[in-house]
């Protein structure tokens, strides 16, 4: 769980790419950035609040979007559950059904974390330790 974070959104576009290829490490720290998330026409950047004026300020174009106070949950598993279809479904599902809002889905092989409001964080957490 990290939180205090906030999510920046740019048009994916070669200006951008170039920013976003020397961002790290040589414009802020491993402990500014959460994850960097490039879609065909999107990027967000999740960083902790505190990065979040140091990056439009070095980016210097207006971001498409820009939200603050979000918290990340994350959720690892092993290789089997992976393999396993409706594994992600198992997941959202209780979380649509209490209405929460998940800005981003952040994920990689055995490992996932969702980006949700910060007051919503303490439901997640409950609504999601089933699964632990």
């Amino acid at each position: 769980m990290k939180s205090s974070l906030a999510a920046i959104t740019y048009d994916n576009t070669a200006d951008i790419q170039r920013k976003v290829s020397v961002l790290h490490p040589f414009q802020i720290t491993t402990a500014e950035l959460f994850s960097i998330v490039e879609g065909q026409n999107e990027v967000t950047l999740i960083v902790i609040q505190s990065a979040k004026e140091k990056i439009l300020k070095l980016f210097g174009v207006e971001a498409k979007s820009q939200i603050d106070n979000l918290a990340a949950i994350s959720i690892e598993f092993s290789k089997e559950h992976a393999q396993l279809p409706n594994f992600y479904f198992a997941l959202l599902s209780p979380l649509a059904m209490k209405r929460i809002r998940i800005i981003e889905i952040v994920s990689t092989h055995t490992g996932v974390s969702f980006i949700v409001d910060k007051a919503d964080m303490e439901e997640v957490i409950k609504v999601l330790n089933v699964f632990a």
